[in-house]
């Protein structure tokens, strides 16, 4: 019998975006532009523990004409939708192929990680409750 389905998020934890001169030329002012935009992600499961970190980076270009600010301006608003819609896009994909099973085995690795950890922090506590602790009064010499 499977295992019940983990409740799990979607935690988008940080968005970048960028953009660079990627050519210039000469006395015409324009030049090709570089944008960026980097989205940074995770996929928590039961009690909050991540299951899966990863990022989505999209690059496009336009071109900058310095004697057409207007339409350079649109075209870099249009050219920033478009990565918009790629990133959901990049992201309705990388979700797709989250199934049950791999959400499961995520959240299986995730909970053996967690007990892994508690050990070895219980048995830094028992190491440190069994060491003798030196007192910090000084007995003086006779």
């Amino acid at each position: 019998m499977a295992r019940p389905l983990p409740n799990c998020a979607l935690v988008l934890t940080n968005e970048q975006e960028s953009q660079r001169a990627a050519t210039y030329t000469g006395g015409s002012r324009s030049a090709e532009y570089e944008l960026t935009t980097v989205l940074n992600y995770t996929v928590e499961g039961q009690n909050d523990t991540v299951l899966l970190e990863d990022k989505l980076q999209v690059q496009k270009y336009y071109v900058y004409d310095g004697n057409n600010i207007n339409g350079s301006g649109q075209e870099a608003v249009q050219v920033r939708q478009e990565m918009r819609r790629d990133l959901v896009q990049g992201m309705m994909v990388r979700l797709q192929q989250l199934t049950p099973v791999r959400l499961q085995d995520l959240q299986h690795k995730a909970d053996e990680r967690a007990k892994a950890e508690a050990r070895a922090l219980q048995e830094a506590q028992r190491i440190q409750d069994e060491t003798p602790q030196q007192s910090p009064l000084e007995v003086p010499a006779p």
